[in-house]
């Protein structure tokens, strides 16, 4: 996920019910960018937009003195369904939060961002320098809270090593290549493909016994979906008991 906002108060009342809003008067640290501007389409037809500001903002005890905020003005009846969230923190790089006057369209995760008149630095990028290592992560669970981490790594979170591999950024995302893939206890397969994968979501029934490794990944925690060739997703899912293709869905579940 690229682009950071939040619900504000220049919501009308009837986009915030149920949801708590940033108020940027309340703050002493706040300031509107006077004449920028953001707007960011997903995929789903759901949608975002308003002015821009910033602020001190705080995640855990990683501090960005003067961070970029964006401010929902508006947002689509799906964002307003959804009392879980109030937004949306960006993790991925400076270069997809685009300053350009035209939108950029994202053909893997099927969204667009605008900010406009000049880029804005992500929180991430604006705090790696304060970090003991410049990092992050993120432990996703299902039904339950999970957890990030910047500038560490907890070793609770993971039983086996760590392998680093060379991050391909050209396109704003985390996105990294290996060489092959294994279902379950198959075999290992060379082969060199492209996929686009969410980190959070986390198929139902799916068996504790299967597992998938990507030629180029590229994890998005803000993405509920996973895209693969053919041939791997049909060997996935016949390690999936009662899975099948769902058609109005346009995947398998």
């Amino acid at each position: 996920m690229h682009c950071s906002w939040v619900y504000s108060s220049y919501l009308s009342t009837t986009q915030t019910d149920g949801h708590s809003i940033y108020n940027p008067a309340q703050s002493s640290t706040s300031r509107v960018l006077d004449g920028y501007t953001w707007e960011i389409t997903y995929g789903d037809g759901s949608g975002a937009r308003g002015r821009v500001g910033t602020d001190t903002v705080e995640i855990g005890t990683t501090t960005v003195v003067n961070q970029a905020v964006e401010l929902a003005d508006d947002v689509s009846f799906q964002f307003q369904g959804d009392i879980v969230n109030d937004g949306v923190l960006g993790l991925g790089f400076d270069s997809i939060n685009s300053g350009e006057l035209f939108a950029i369209v994202d053909i893997e995760t099927c969204s667009s961002i605008v900010v406009q008149p000049v880029q804005q630095k992500t929180f991430f990028n604006n705090a790696k320098a304060s970090l003991s290592a410049p990092l992050f992560t993120a432990n996703l669970k299902r039904g339950k809270p999970g957890s990030y981490t910047f500038g560490f790594i907890n070793a609770a979170e993971h039983t086996s090593s760590i392998t680093y591999v060379p991050v391909d950024s050209d396109k704003g995302f985390w996105a990294f290549t290996t060489n092959g893939y294994a279902v379950g206890t198959a075999a290992f397969k060379t082969s060199s493909f492209k996929a686009v994968a969410g980190t959070h979501t986390i198929p139902t029934g799916l068996p504790s016994t299967v597992s998938v490794l990507i030629t180029r990944n590229l994890p998005d925690t803000g993405t509920t979906l996973l895209f693969l060739p053919e041939t791997i997703v049909r060997a996935y899912y016949r390690s999936v008991r009662d899975a099948g293709y769902n058609y109005a869905l346009g995947g398998y579940t």
